[in-house]
């Protein structure tokens, strides 16, 4: 049965990097991003609101991207795009420099326990990359209950130096009444609205390139299911990543094998499976084509990584 709005749907790992978000819209109109849209209500009335701007959504939920879709078709709404990914990495690693006019983030997860601190969306690495993706004069606008949360980001954007000053209003009147808005102004909580001007790029606006696919080949005689087994065994840490090889499936008969693999890069996880295709005089390891991850430097490197222990664990049974 076909998804409703199926055909605002935009899978971003099919397409390439970096991403340029004109390419949304057939006539290249201004385009602003929700981060984590929830249940819809903010994206859908800024675009019916606002029928000659373009707005894109992005959630890691599954079941908020399919509300969504559903929400846009049954209402008629043509300017809406929606994205199923981490909108943090999106931001930092995939999207086009220069190419969006505003960023809305409404209710974030504060990760108020200080262990989960790292996955605040006021640390320097996101907030460079929000500098980095809006045009010049573009508005970054959060809305929160987190005064803690609100500060961090304050102060971030402040020492990145590529925003105006910020604007702070306590309790800002509001029409639309999204799902966390109304739950925490029933609880009586103060709600914050804080809203800046990029006034210049920062230097280091790195993306992702559109490179081939990562692969390695090493000679058969050094592979065999117990130097896959040892290969894996243990997880690999670098200094702004880890790597951990999970599972191993194997279909003997035709002498492929599937690495179950996890990545975390500065918070950013991608779980895929490397491939192993033993054949008469080479093994080729690469990544399965089924479910591709981004090609971001810990994916590269788990290929890598897994062809030269592969072969370290053939020397040391040869010893």
């Amino acid at each position: 049965m076909p998804i409703a709005g199926i055909q605002y749907f935009v899978n971003i790992k099919q397409e390439n990097t970096p991403f340029p978000l004109d390419n949304l819209f057939a006539d290249g109109r201004n385009v602003y991003l929700e981060i984590g849209f929830g249940r819809g209500e903010f994206l859908e009335s800024l675009a019916s609101t606002f029928p000659n701007s373009g707005y894109l959504g992005v959630e890691k939920s599954l079941t908020s991207v399919r509300k969504l879709l559903n929400r846009i078709s049954t209402a008629g709404i043509e300017n809406v795009r929606v994205m199923l990914a981490d909108a943090s990495f999106l931001i930092r690693r995939v999207f086009k420099n220069r190419s969006l006019a505003g960023i809305y983030m409404n209710f974030p997860c504060p990760w108020p326990k200080q262990k989960h601190a790292k996955h605040r969306l006021s640390k320097e690495l996101f907030i460079n990359g929000v500098s980095c993706v809006l045009t010049e004069g573009g508005f970054f606008q959060v809305i929160t209950d987190s005064q803690e949360l609100l500060e961090e980001i304050a102060s971030s954007l402040s020492e990145s130096g590529c925003f105006s000053e910020a604007e702070i209003e306590r309790n800002p009147a509001s029409s639309i009444g999204t799902k966390y808005e109304k739950k925490w102004k029933a609880q009586q909580r103060d709600i914050f609205k804080l809203v800046v001007s990029k006034t210049r790029s920062p230097e280091d606006c790195e993306t992702l390139r559109g490179d081939e696919m990562p692969h390695a080949k090493i000679p058969s005689s050094r592979f065999s299911p117990s130097t896959l087994q040892e290969a894996t065994k243990l997880p690999v840490s670098f200094q702004d990543f880890t790597i951990v090889y999970k599972s191993i499936y194997c279909c003997e008969e035709m002498n492929e094998y599937l690495v179950d693999t996890v990545t975390n890069e500065n918070g950013f996880e991608q779980r895929f499976f490397i491939k192993l295709v033993k054949g008469p005089q080479e093994l080729l390891i690469k990544l399965f084509s089924s479910g591709l991850p981004f090609r971001t430097e810990a994916v590269k490197a788990s290929v890598m990584e897994l062809a030269t222990r592969i072969k370290d664990s053939a020397r040391n049974d040869i010893r």
